[in-house]
């Protein structure tokens, strides 16, 4: 099942969730190539009432590192030919700053993989969702 709605964790007391509300790819003929990722915090209420509703959208820019929730840059991944995530680590063996998002996206979804499948794993991963 592809994820629309994750849980969230709680804010101000009340149960928080994300919705995706949608997605954008800009391919590499833009000016600025990127794939935007629209969403909505929902703080919801004990009776199930959305009682505040804020924008949440991020984008993946080719080119551009790419950072958690709380500012982290994600490490950096090379597809292998699997179609696994291999990490790429410094001569330290230290995680590299991810800066291929975008070209990663675009080469799964041009290999076939569901737009949304990338999406809820994107999700996960930047907001720290388990």
């Amino acid at each position: 099942m592809i994820n629309k709605e994750w849980a969230y964790g709680t804010k101000k007391g009340l149960d928080r969730k994300l919705k995706l509300v949608g997605f954008t790819f800009l391919e590499d003929d833009q000016p600025t190539p990127k794939m935007t990722v629209y969403l909505r915090e929902q703080l919801i209420s004990p009776a199930g009432y959305v009682v505040e509703d804020v924008v949440a959208d991020y984008s993946v820019v080719k080119g551009k590192i790419s950072y958690d929730i709380d500012g982290q840059p994600l490490p950096k991944n090379e597809i292998q030919q699997d179609g696994t995530l291999q990490p790429v680590l410094d001569d330290d063996g230290n995680p590299v700053p991810r800066d291929n998002a975008y070209e990663n996206i675009k080469a799964l979804v041009d290999a076939g993989v569901n737009p949304y499948t990338l999406i809820d794993a994107g999700v996960r991963e930047k907001f720290k969702i388990d």
